[in-house]
């Protein structure tokens, strides 16, 4: 990078580095007994153009004359790929192979980049400084890319992305870990404890006013894999979480998919209440931490 932005000694530096590895492509275009063009197609899109395009949202504000020297790098090894000659029109290795003009790529890169800084609420300095061009040969970025757009007639106002929000943050909602009467776990039969449990939820939540939705994690003694699952009238859902994970772990998860659940269904449900068997999971979500 030189201190005019003309970004010739970036360019070829990537080139240089473009060759090292298109020395590849060239062993494998044997005439005799080299790979098929498919192989060749993909070792170039996946080994050596990403060295060209990573990053290279900046370029659009480099001059046609520096970008061709890109066009040619990539012109060369689509011949390579091909085993077309120099009078072959570029068009069509272009078609041929699927690759589009790199100063096409980078500036629908560039055009991605802009539009999400954009759409990011919290970057009001974006808001800023949009005119302030002290550049006299070269245009700022953000404005090479908005002349980009309108050449293409694409309205360049977006949507704001706002920062992910907890719901517990702007939805009311209660916990409760207690029973209709107090019952200690090692000194009641199981049948009295399932008994009460049932009592409690039919008179707390009663199904013509809650949704209720059954969360519950489980752990494999085969695999050591867990899995967090979820239940209710209008969906039932198993998902796996992986291995080493805590029950904590289970059931987080398990109230996380109910709760996406939920989200997409606002209309279908009045009230819903998540029926949770892991006493700290509903503690630590309370807390709010």
């Amino acid at each position: 990078m030189d201190n005019k932005l003309t970004w010739k000694n970036h360019v070829e530096n990537t080139i240089s580095k473009v060759n090292q590895r298109q020395r590849l492509i060239q062993r494998l275009a044997r005439a005799t007994w080299g790979s098929t063009q498919d192989t060749m197609n993909n070792t170039y899109r996946t080994y050596v153009k990403p060295v060209m395009t990573c990053g290279s949202e900046v370029l659009v504000m480099a001059g046609n004359s520096t970008l061709k020297a890109l066009e040619t790098t990539q012109n060369n090894a689509l011949r390579l790929i091909t085993g077309g000659v120099k009078t072959t029109p570029i068009l069509a290795l272009q078609m041929y192979t699927g690759h589009s003009p790199i100063a096409w790529e980078i500036k629908q890169k560039a055009a991605i980049s802009l539009i999400k800084i954009r759409a990011l609420a919290q970057n009001t300095w974006i808001l800023k400084t949009p005119d302030q061009q002290h550049l006299k040969t070269q245009l700022l970025p953000f404005n090479a890319v908005n002349g980009y757009l309108n050449q293409l007639q694409i309205p360049t106002k977006v949507e704001p992305i706002y920062p992910t929000i907890a719901p517990t943050e702007y939805q009311s909602y209660h916990t409760n870990l207690s029973l209709l009467s107090e019952a200690k776990k090692h000194d009641t039969p199981t049948v009295a404890l399932q008994k009460l449990a049932i009592a409690t939820i039919n008179e707390r939540y009663p199904p013509e006013e809650y949704l209720r939705i059954y969360t519950d994690g489980s752990l494999s003694k085969i695999d050591g894999k867990a899995g967090a699952g979820i239940h209710s009238e209008l969906f039932s859902h198993y998902i796996s979480v992986g291995n080493n994970r805590t029950s904590f772990d289970r059931e987080i998860t398990a109230i996380a998919i109910a709760l996406q659940q939920l989200l997409l269904r606002p209309t279908a449900f009045k009230k819903a209440v998540l029926l949770v068997d892991s006493k700290y999971a509903i503690q630590m979500i309370a807390s709010n931490k």
